[in-house]
């Protein structure tokens, strides 16, 4: 299992992107976080943003065929996206992540 950290510059995105990953079964459990506020150093000065931040949890092999529907359905710059690995997580917790999620 991994988690995925997606940032999105627009809410409603983010949103929709949520709900096909969860229709499409490629994940069982998505966080989402508005108003993420976010401080950068680009051209020798601090820049501020807000994003929506997704956390996604997922088998580590569906993780390229969800990037791949972020980048579809994301318009625009393309969002910032990684994932860590879950490994130590509460068995029950790990079950219910399981649930219903595609077979790979």
């Amino acid at each position: 299992m991994v988690m995925m950290y997606v940032t999105v510059k627009k809410h409603d995105i983010a949103i929709a992107i949520a709900e096909t990953i969860l229709k499409e079964r490629m994940t069982n459990h998505v966080n989402i976080i508005a108003s993420n506020h976010c401080k950068t150093w680009e051209n020798g000065k601090i820049v501020d943003s807000v994003e929506t931040l997704l956390l996604i949890k997922t088998k580590a092999l569906l993780y390229q065929t969800i990037e791949d529907k972020i980048i579809e359905m994301h318009l625009g710059e393309k969002p910032a996206i990684f994932s860590v690995p879950m490994t130590q997580i509460d068995d029950s917790y790990y079950h219910f992540l399981k649930k219903g999620v595609l077979r790979v």
